[in-house]
């Protein structure tokens, strides 16, 4: 499973309320059962459908970030005013920003690491400049990038020596596309 750091904060939200509601119902149920029991299942009907409503709510967003329309994909800006897709990398999905700066593909060393990548073997050894300064950079062929469901088989990808807190999807892999466009909350790419 792919956690990010969102999910886990959610998943400890969900099972803090489940462990007050549980405290509150063994608490309560020192008196009447019959009582305890119908405030139990009514508390337990309102956190199905608060499930429900959080469930379809994902399902509406995933639908207005990211639609399918006749061979051109659509990605709605974040709140932070960036871009953000996903591509498997040896069989990983990793999340990217979208660098249309960037003339390289860059994985950041946790994202390498998660691709399978052996960080020790590499040779940091290729300078870049960056909007920081001056960085040095591994050259890596990923055996498989699969982005907007196209296979763009093996890669020679850049691997970032300092962590980057992101992968940056660069222009290496976004000419693919036959055409981009960005205007105003949407990036649209065609191909």
């Amino acid at each position: 499973m792919d956690l990010i750091a969102d999910d886990i904060a959610r998943l400890t939200y969900l099972v803090l309320i489940l462990l007050a509601v549980s405290g509150w119902f063994i608490s309560s149920i020192r008196g009447d059962l019959n009582k305890s029991l119908q405030r139990a299942l009514v508390w337990f009907l309102i956190f199905v459908g608060l499930m429900g409503v959080y469930g379809l709510w994902l399902e509406i967003e995933k639908k207005t970030s990211v639609s399918n329309l006749e061979h051109s994909i659509e990605i709605k800006k974040s709140n932070d005013g960036h871009f953000y897709t996903r591509a498997m990398v040896n069989a990983q999905r990793i999340k990217f920003l979208v660098d249309t700066g960037a003339s390289s593909t860059i994985l950041s060393s946790r994202d390498a690491k998660k691709a399978g990548v052996n960080l020790s073997e590499l040779s940091f050894s290729n300078p870049i400049q960056t909007a920081a300064g001056l960085s040095y950079t591994a050259i890596y062929v990923v055996e498989h990038f699969e982005w907007l469901g196209l296979e763009l088989g093996p890669r020679r990808l850049l691997i970032a020596s300092e962590d980057l807190f992101i992968s940056l999807l660069g222009m290496d892999i976004i000419d693919q596309a036959t055409s981009f466009t960005i205007s105003g909350d949407n990036l649209e790419i065609k191909f």
